[in-house]
């Protein structure tokens, strides 16, 4: 791992925390994932983030089990004054990100499409609301209350195969067309048999919702 120095270590980390906040909606990022995107040690990074937040351009959120990071108005204007001059060390940055996500988008589109490996950001809206939309629908399954013509056992096989889709959801990397080809088959099967009920509908989202994401048919 590339050591950045302390400064640049507490640009990146602002900088990251602005895009959450301004183009992903996120307002949080733990310091795991905060980690990840910096590439940097954890220690590291906390001792940038309490100078940072003596300067009032983070503020924290801890709970018992993890502490998160938000960009305050302050840090959000000072990265948006960087940001306008093309010399500046936040312009830099933003222009090293969109290179390396163009050169990768070249990388991903040059593999074969049954070979093709996505890595699922999971601070993206997008694989949130899947997640959140996968688990909803193996709630709705469970409870029973709305099942169409699903009987039990086949309620439970549903709810089984849903959270296999669920897994592949949370995971880091999934392949497309194998997630696409388990989900048409599994989900197609609950829509049919909950035709007109809340499960069928939910499910027939979902798949939707999955197939739009990775730009796939259904």
């Amino acid at each position: 791992m590339k050591q950045l120095s302390f400064d640049a270590l507490q640009q990146v980390a602002l900088y990251e925390l602005y895009m959450s906040t301004v183009m992903d909606g996120i307002q949080f990022i733990t310091a795991d994932q905060l980690c990840e995107r910096a590439g940097c040690t954890k220690g590291y990074l906390l001792t940038a983030l309490t100078e940072l937040e003596e300067r009032t351009f983070v503020k924290y959120n801890s709970t018992a089990t993890s502490r998160s990071s938000s960009i305050t108005p302050n840090g959000i204007r000072y990265v948006e004054k960087g940001l306008i001059d093309p010399k500046n060390v936040f312009s830099q940055i933003r222009d090293q990100r969109e290179k390396y996500d163009e050169e990768r988008t070249i990388v991903v589109r040059s593999v074969p499409a049954s070979d093709r490996i996505v890595r699922l950001d999971h601070n993206n809206p997008q694989v949130e609301e899947m997640v959140a939309t996968v688990q909803d629908l193996k709630v709705k399954i469970r409870m029973g209350n709305d099942l169409g013509d699903l009987t039990a056992e086949e309620a439970q096989a549903a709810a089984q195969e849903v959270e296999q889709i669920e897994l592949a959801l949370k995971g880091e990397f999934v392949r497309p067309e194998q997630i696409a080809a388990f989900a048409r088959k599994s989900l197609k099967w609950i829509g049919d048999k909950a035709a007109g009920a809340a499960v069928g509908k939910a499910a027939l989202a979902l798949l939707a919702m999955i197939a739009a994401f990775f730009g796939i048919d259904w």
